[in-house]
């Protein structure tokens, strides 16, 4: 039995510590981490959130476990997104999602190494091409350019008596500024004279509806604008009230009062945001992935406001019409 004694030792279990290299090779895969900035608040962002969430599981991510999203909410205030992406930067994401045109500019201004995924108007302003942004930017647009002289073409359909169309815009915004080209030429085919407004701040928001009233405009056009977005309640409220049909870039725009809109689904757009951020977790390079472009727009028209205003639309116009809003 000694020889049993003496090899003892030789059989004992030696339990050393893990190092912090074998700890993190037993705990897994380290999630990614993905900063997602708005500029609604919880409540109103939440569909696009969801969808992009929902365009994530399709793509096998499960959040909490391959990936975490932490959101920031500028609660409408545009002044706020600056900030919160900052913040969301100072956490170096694997992924920064920019919910609007500032947002992309600030991230892109203030890194060239963390990828941006942008939804916004405007995006081909900051990037080399469409189809090889080069940097670090990619994501969907919606074709405000192209799209300017589509609306107010369907704008003059349903109030043909409209002759002086007031356009509420950023001029100092370098997409508002294309969208602004895009509405002259159109104007000039129709016969429609534009009267443009400027408003780069809520401070002047005032005295852009004193100059829209005392100009004898017959209707609005909203142009893409951030600022105007998180505004549109308080816009809308303000044209009902002097009684002027509105066109809005988005769909929002009319779910609020305006008489209709003609942009891509919004929620497509943020659901289409999840192949960029799977491929660019996957390896990709942001640079090398092609901005999209939408191919499908929708028409929504607010029959509500259409009897409020007393306008009878015409039926061609209210078939093709993708939704209406009783």
């Amino acid at each position: 039995m000694r020889w049993l004694e003496r090899l003892a030792p030789m059989l004992a279990v030696v339990v050393l510590p893990l190092s912090p290299i074998d700890a993190c090779a037993q705990s897994g895969p380290k999630a990614a981490r993905i900063e997602f900035v708005v500029t609604d608040n919880e409540a109103r962002a939440g569909p696009i959130v969801e969808a992009f969430r929902t365009g994530m599981r399709e793509f096998g991510h499960v959040e909490g476990e391959s990936y975490v999203l932490k959101m920031h909410y500028a609660e409408g205030q545009v002044d706020r997104i600056p900030q919160l992406v900052q913040s969301a930067l100072e956490r170096r994401p694997d992924v920064l999602v920019a919910g609007n045109f500032i947002a992309a500019r600030v991230a892109k201004e203030a890194t060239r190494t963390i990828p941006i995924v942008g939804a916004s108007c405007g995006l081909e302003v900051l990037v080399d091409t469409l189809p090889r942004p080069g940097g670090n930017l990619t994501g969907v647009t919606c074709q405000s350019v192209d799209l300017a002289a589509k609306q107010l073409q369907l704008l003059r359909e349903a109030v043909p008596s409209a002759q002086r169309l007031a356009v509420l815009s950023d001029p100092s915004s370098p997409y508002g500024h294309l969208t602004l080209s895009g509405l002259r030429a159109a104007a000039e085919q129709l016969g429609v004279q534009l009267i443009e407004v400027p408003v780069r701040h809520l401070s002047e928001y005032g005295g852009a509806m004193a100059t829209i009233r005392g100009s004898g405009a017959q209707a609005v056009f909203i142009a893409p604008d951030t600022e105007l977005f998180a505004r549109r309640r308080e816009l809308m409220l303000s044209l009902r009230t002097n009684r002027l049909p509105t066109i809005g870039f988005f769909r929002d725009f009319a779910d609020v009062g305006a008489l209709m809109s003609y942009s891509a689904n919004r929620s497509e757009r943020f659901h289409r945001l999840a192949w960029y951020a799977d491929r660019i977790l996957k390896g990709a390079k942001p640079g090398e992935l092609p901005i999209d472009q939408p191919t499908r727009f929708e028409l929504v028209i607010n029959l509500g406001t259409a009897r409020e205003l007393g306008i009878t639309l015409p039926s061609t116009l209210l078939l093709r019409a993708d939704q209406l809003i009783q």
